[in-house]
């Protein structure tokens, strides 16, 4: 939420001549679109009264909730929160009934306007109050506001996402407008349409649900479920897209609360030790359920009869003690004689076992081969035939023998 706000407060960069878009896209499986709205016209409102925002105003256009609602987001006194109130009377029913919407000009902050969506040419009427505010006025040549949407929907279903694309690529170009927020329904609306905005746009909002584990996790960490995961992609000059993920939580009174996911609570370390805990306690299967999410489905650890079996494998490669006849450098110091070695004899109890495995083979074997089977079986030596000292090539680079 905050890269949002800067960049709405930021508004045209150096050598721009768009001013930055950005869509706060919700749906109907997640809540907390319009309070995020709120908190970022709050945000937004604080920055341009403490002179930290290239805009001196904020324009906001409520055509989906009334205008009440936003009046407690800034003091009037401040003069620089206009809300346009095209909710109270979209159609211009109220003018044929003789009824005065409520809120149309009571406020100095609220300017009513009827028939938004019944006029045909709505779009232009919206363009030009838009472009000739009467705070912009006022503050003189180079004066420039933050114009808000509070959702498109209603003028994409009357006027269409051509016109409404249009519309948004002539705010960005006029000379008064510093940044745009734009609300949006994706499930409302054709992949098309939202495809176009997306392009037009600087950045966009993503609201989607939060997951069990992230739910889990915030509430264990913070105290509180959040309602929702909010995603921000935001194009940078260079092209690249800076991507920041968020978890956002409402409380009693609609306000928000931004809370982000520590980097060490996805340890899976940390996760399988929770789970190992657990289980021992005979805690619930949640936990164990939770530490196995967070462990990526991998198993780190062995089990006791695991590490047992581990330990009593011996690799072929392994030093088996006999690391002082290694040490002269003689194979034939540490090798047996059946393999060409004067390494002494094995102890007693192998020498044993090697003759009891030479019986055993001998009984087991049919004629005169099976006592010579089980002899060598007993050996347990992998035998390795060396290279002679008068073999010249053995040592040398075949190559050497071409005579070119």
């Amino acid at each position: 939420m905050d890269l949002a706000v800067r960049t709405l407060r930021e508004g045209i960069p150096d050598g721009g001549d768009a001013a930055p878009l950005l869509l706060l896209c919700d749906a109907l499986a997640v809540i907390g679109g319009p309070a995020l709205l709120r908190q970022a016209l709050a945000d937004m409102t604080l920055a341009i009264a403490g002179r930290r925002a290239q805009a001196i105003a904020l324009t906001l256009v409520a055509l989906e909730r009334p205008a009440a609602q936003y009046h407690q987001l800034c003091s009037p006194s401040l003069g620089t929160f206009t809300v346009l109130d095209c909710f109270s009377d979209p159609y211009g029913w109220g003018g044929l009934l003789a009824v005065v919407p409520a809120g149309g000009s009571s406020s100095n902050s609220t300017i009513s306007v009827p028939s938004i969506l019944a006029a045909p040419n709505g779009l232009d009427r919206l363009l030009q109050l838009l472009s000739s505010t009467s705070t912009i006025q006022s503050a003189g040549a180079g004066a420039r506001h933050c114009i808000v949407f509070d959702s498109l929907t209603p003028l994409v279903d009357r006027f269409g996402g051509a016109a409404v694309v249009q519309l948004l690529h002539r705010l960005q170009r006029l000379d008064s407008t510093s940044s745009l927020l734009c609300g949006l329904h994706t499930d409302l609306h054709a992949p098309q349409l939202l495809a176009a905005l997306e392009q037009l746009a600087a950045g966009t909002l993503q609201l989607s649900a939060a997951s069990e584990l992230e739910q889990t996790l915030c509430a264990a960490m913070h105290g509180s479920t959040p309602q929702g995961r909010l995603s921000a992609r935001l194009k940078r000059r260079s092209g690249r897209v800076r991507v920041q993920t968020q978890l956002y939580c409402l409380d009693a009174a609609d306000s928000v609360r931004i809370s982000e996911l520590p980097t060490d609570a996805l340890n899976p370390q940390a996760a399988l030790e929770k789970g190992t805990v657990g289980t021992a306690g005979g805690s619930s299967g949640g936990e164990a359920a939770l530490a196995q999410q967070l462990a990526g489905g991998m198993k780190l650890g062995l089990s006791a009869a695991e590490l047992e079996a581990k330990q009593r494998v011996q690799l072929p490669f392994e030093h088996q003690g006999h690391a002082a006849a290694y040490k002269t450098g003689d194979f034939r110091d540490y090798l047996p004689p059946e393999a060409g070695g004067r390494a002494a004899a094995r102890p007693a109890s192998a020498a044993g076992g090697a003759a009891a495995g030479a019986a055993g083979g001998a009984g087991a074997g049919t004629g005169a081969g099976g006592g010579e089977i089980g002899v060598r079986q007993g050996l347990g030596h992998i035998l390795y035939v060396r290279d002679s000292g008068s073999e010249h090539d053995s040592d040398e680079d075949p190559d050497d023998d071409l005579d070119i």
